[in-house]
């Protein structure tokens, strides 16, 4: 049985999620951007494409953004630190 990280009025928004495999940037205050990014962007497209407001595709535009986003976040942090960390 695996033990979950505490959650409650104990953990704060900036803490590290706790679980195994993740970077130590994941947080739980991006962890909660990105399914707020999600929505926001699932809605507001839906309001101008009314196909994308299905059952099908609805799951699958947030399984893309929880899975993609911090992807390209590591992919442009990893970037970043092979450059130096010099910004242009």
């Amino acid at each position: 049985m695996s033990r979950l990280p505490p959650s409650g009025p104990a953990s704060s928004l900036g803490d590290h999620t706790g679980r195994a495999g993740d970077p130590s940037w994941y947080t739980r205050r991006f962890e909660l951007a990105i399914y707020v990014l999600a929505g926001v962007s699932y809605v507001g497209l839906g309001v101008f494409h009314k196909w994308l407001l299905n059952w099908v595709i609805g799951p699958v535009w947030l399984v893309a953004w929880i899975w993609l986003a911090p992807l390209v976040v590591d992919r442009l942090r990893r970037r970043d630190s092979a450059n130096g960390g010099d910004a242009p």
